[in-house]
């Protein structure tokens, strides 16, 4: 059996960032985590990266008084590769006959189309499990099974 694993590394905050100590912590937390998993039988890592997206003033309006306000030009960090890279990966696979069934862990709905195609065309199971309360219903409507991932299933995994 082989378990792929999809993220993006954190980027190391600089010392200079308000909230250092926090992030600082998340990174550190994270690195231990992806060095814990090179030791996993089986299991392929695969890391996407962030990318800076800058985002021109937008328009906002006040609910209360109606006024109107151009919020300033702002820089934000996201995720790039990891969903082209999975749903790649499970159509691949599923095409080459390397699995009966994928488990899926997500809610994002963005991989519904590549579920329904693995499903459709090569005849493949998804199982799909979610953090209880993050439900996606139309990735749920378009797996094969859906299992919640309750605090009762993390602390039985911690147990084991």
């Amino acid at each position: 059996m082989q378990t792929f694993y999809y993220n993006t590394p954190l980027i190391r905050p600089r010392p200079s960032d308000p909230d250092f100590s926090a992030r600082e912590q998340r990174y550190r937390n994270q690195q231990r985590f992806f060095s814990a998993l090179r030791f996993v039988p089986n299991m392929t890592v695969r890391y996407g990266r962030f990318q800076k997206s800058r985002r021109s003033g937008v328009e906002v309006v006040c609910p209360s008084c109606s006024n109107r306000f151009r919020l300033a030009d702002a820089t934000r960090t996201v995720e790039k590769g990891v969903d082209v890279m999975l749903a790649t990966d499970l159509l691949v696979h599923g095409m080459k006959g390397h699995y009966d069934t994928a488990i899926l862990i997500s809610s994002d709905a963005d991989y519904k189309h590549s579920v329904e195609t693995v499903k459709l065309e090569f005849g493949k199971t998804i199982e799909l499990q979610q953090v209880e309360g993050s439900r996606c219903y139309d990735l749920i409507t378009a797996s094969s099974v859906y299992i919640p991932i309750t605090e009762a299933t993390i602390r039985m995994c911690l147990t084991t």
